[in-house]
């Protein structure tokens, strides 16, 4: 029987904006306020690192 002894944190996502498939983990993702203080919310995004692109996660 296989056992977990550590959950998975790596996470992957393709970049629209130039196609590159990148492995990420928490550490990596940002958040910034959007919207309004009554009506806004966070997002969370990582920076591709090839083109700049926002990435939501």
């Amino acid at each position: 029987m296989i056992k977990i002894l550590k959950d998975g944190t790596k996470r992957k996502v393709r970049c629209n904006g130039c196609g590159a498939v990148l492995r990420f983990d928490e550490s990596d993702i940002k958040s910034e306020l959007v919207g309004y203080s009554y009506c806004g919310g966070f997002v969370e995004f990582i920076l591709c690192p090839q083109c700049g692109h926002k990435i939501i996660v």
